[in-house]
């Protein structure tokens, strides 16, 4: 995946959620709304940004995103009348792509490489069967995590440049 732009905070979970993405090989372009130590800071997001990953989810930085291609943010918190307002958006709560790409809390010890790809409206089921895949040889090469988001235009967020051709070509 490419151009990926964080929600910077200072918070400790969310820091060490960033440290753990990019030591499994997750580039960060950079952040937004709080710099973060070792990554550019931008005040305004810049015009090629592919993907975003909100760490603290609110309204108003989910419609100041909302241009986006791919959202990566756990919106179980959020007001179900601020649910209504952002209905539509290309809204998932983590992806994976073991030893390469890691946007969500995902525990990255359940994940191996391999070729078996995973779509979940759960996030513990997902930790489920990748931890059961993982653990009969089958790794993975995708596994996202739709939590509430929505899957109205799932499958064309998939067919977009920000996954490599394999991936592109099973949907």
């Amino acid at each position: 995946m490419k151009n990926i732009l964080v929600q910077g905070s200072k918070n400790k979970e969310a820091l060490y959620h960033i440290q753990v993405s990019q030591n499994g090989g997750t580039l960060f372009k950079g952040s937004f709304e709080e710099e973060l130590p070792g990554m550019p800071f931008f005040q305004e997001i810049p015009e090629n940004i592919d993907v975003v990953w909100l760490l603290e989810p609110n309204l108003k930085t989910l419609l100041r995103v909302a241009s986006i291609p791919l959202i990566i943010a756990d919106i179980t918190k959020l007001p179900e009348h601020d649910k209504k307002k952002i209905a539509g958006l290309p809204i998932i709560e983590g992806i994976m792509i073991p030893g390469s790409c890691r946007l969500g809390t995902m525990p990255p010890a359940l994940f191996k490489k391999g070729s078996l790809g995973l779509i979940s409206r759960s996030k513990s089921l997902a930790y489920e069967a990748a931890y059961e895949t993982t653990k009969s040889g089958v790794g993975q090469s995708l596994v996202l995590v739709v939590g509430e988001g929505s899957l109205e235009h799932f499958r064309d967020i998939l067919k977009k440049d920000l996954f490599t051709k394999e991936i592109r070509e099973i949907v």
